[in-house]
């Protein structure tokens, strides 16, 4: 498992978007609260992160930690938010 975190850690990606960063954590069924934990950020942050005025950017360690817990639940972005779009 941890070979597996260090390769998902270490590949380079595309900016996560706030629908992206919404919709993983939907698919996982957690509140911005237990998932803002779970990455070692606020709440506040991954709220800034969800939202679709915010022009931040999320640090690449924290998109990879997205990434992380979404690839170990067998979620991808876009299978995300075509969860979300289809409910």
């Amino acid at each position: 498992m941890l070979l597996y975190a260090v390769k998902v850690m270490a590949t380079p990606r595309k900016r996560l978007t706030p629908d992206e960063v919404r919709a993983i954590r939907r698919s996982l069924g957690m509140s911005q609260h237990k998932f803002a934990k779970a990455i070692g950020v606020t709440r506040v942050s991954l709220a800034r992160w969800e939202s679709e005025n915010w022009t931040g950017r999320i640090t690449p360690a924290h998109a990879n930690l997205v990434r992380f817990f979404a690839k170990v639940r067998g979620v991808t972005p876009e299978r995300a938010l075509a969860e979300q779009v289809s409910q």
